[in-house]
């Protein structure tokens, strides 16, 4: 079996989450748990803020604000997808 590139990995990180694309770090830094996206073609992270993984097996974000919430699909970066669940 052949072996692809290594991807970059903090040691102190742990696994959030996989998707098709790329997978999810949380790592521990100054005190802060700091979330990142790997994608596994090239290896490029996104750091991410105020960000949620959906669901495991995806790459799709989420992240609420009160009755706001916001779905984005960061391996494609298409436009995200905001429901607003308050009253009309």
């Amino acid at each position: 079996m052949q072996q692809d590139g290594v991807l970059p990995f903090p040691s102190t990180a742990q696994l959030a989450g996989a998707g098709a694309k790329g997978f999810f770090t949380a790592q521990t830094v100054d005190g802060k748990v700091v979330h990142r996206w790997t994608r596994y073609e090239d290896g490029a992270t996104t750091t991410l803020s105020a960000w949620g993984v959906v669901a495991r097996g995806t790459d799709v974000l989420w992240r609420s604000t009160g009755t706001v919430h916001t779905l984005q699909d960061i391996a494609t970066g298409a436009e995200p997808v905001v429901i607003d669940t308050g009253p009309e």
